[in-house]
């Protein structure tokens, strides 16, 4: 048995007001049963915008989360298999267009590991180390993000002095609609939960 992963279109429901959508009938409570998957198969065309490049060949040994395949444009986004085994089949199409990438299951289906962090890890753990641990994870960021400009500690300082350069000549004013002091952290973080501030919020020394 194969199963294939890919880009589904799914049906568009637009709603108008309120949050009572109209859709008729009621879950089946039938619970299918299958048989344990053999393979399954990964179609990298389906990925709109992205160019992709294998790393894997027929015949390679992979696990699942292993990246397989990753973007021309950018190598630093990756794709992961999607199951342990073995690549039996790489089809292409038209042009050498990648169709689809088929693998066959182990009974022991190894899994790719990661290493984790703890709170405290967490805590110290540098912009630059955060992102390459979710690039080693296949996860990515698809818009620019601030750790993108401050990503080491002389980023971070000079893009501080130029903000605050802009905040003292005046030309930008921040709003600020709340101010709450250090040990009032609790209750900051509780107004903002509840959606109970609206614009800039302030912790004061």
């Amino acid at each position: 048995m194969t199963k294939h992963f890919g880009v589904k279109k799914l049906a568009d429901i637009n709603i108008t007001k309120g949050h009572n959508i109209q859709i008729s009938g009621e879950p089946s409570d039938h619970v299918a049963s299958f048989e344990p998957l053999n393979q399954v198969a990964i179609h990298p065309y389906q990925f709109k915008g992205v160019k992709p490049k294998l790393l894997v060949k027929e015949g390679d040994t992979v696990k699942c989360g292993q990246p397989i395949f990753t973007s021309k444009s950018n190598e630093d986004i990756t794709f992961p298999s999607i199951g342990g085994g073995t690549i039996s089949k790489i089809e292409y199409g038209e042009r050498r267009r990648i169709e689809t990438i088929l693998i066959d299951l182990s009974k022991d289906e190894n899994k790719e590991t990661f290493k984790s962090y703890s709170m405290e890890d967490i805590d110290a753990l540098s912009a630059e180390s955060a992102l390459n641990a979710m690039k080693k994870g296949s996860l990515f960021i698809t818009r620019p993000t601030l750790f993108d400009y401050v990503k080491t500690r002389e980023q971070l300082i000079n893009a501080s002095e130029k903000y605050f350069d802009v905040l003292k000549s005046g030309h930008v004013k921040i709003d600020v609609q709340q101010k709450f002091t250090l040990e009032e952290v609790g209750k900051a973080h509780a107004a903002m939960s509840n959606r109970k501030t609206v614009g800039t919020t302030v912790l004061v020394p």
